[in-house]
C-alpha cells in the first residue's frame, strides 16, 4: 500500500492519552502543514472515534477503498479535507 505525505493512515492514540485532544491536535497539525494540497485519510470502518473526529474537523467521506488481501482490514473509508 502506498501512502502519500499528506495522508493520515491508521491514526491511533495510546489508551492513557485518549480523550485529551491528542488525535485532534495531530489532525489539525496535518491540516496546517498541508493547507495548500489538502489532507487525505484512510480509516477502518470500525474506528468510530476517528470517523467522528474527521467529520468534526471538516473532512468529507469519499467512499470505500478496498483493502489488500491479508491486510489488517478488508476495506477502508477514504476521507479528504481541502
Amino acid at each position: 500500500m502506498v501512502m502519500q505525505e499528506n495522508e493520515i493512515f491508521y491514526l491511533v492514540v495510546s489508551t492513557e492519552n485518549r480523550r485529551k485532544g491528542t488525535g485532534r491536535m495531530l489532525v489539525k497539525k496535518a491540516k496546517t502543514l498541508y493547507k495548500e494540497q489538502g489532507v487525505k485519510a484512510r480509516v477502518s470502518p470500525a474506528n468510530i472515534p476517528v470517523v467522528k473526529l474527521l467529520a468534526a474537523e471538516g473532512f468529507r467521506c469519499d467512499g470505500v477503498i478496498p483493502g489488500m488481501p491479508g491486510s489488517i482490514t478488508e476495506s477502508w473509508i477514504g476521507y479528504s479535507w481541502s
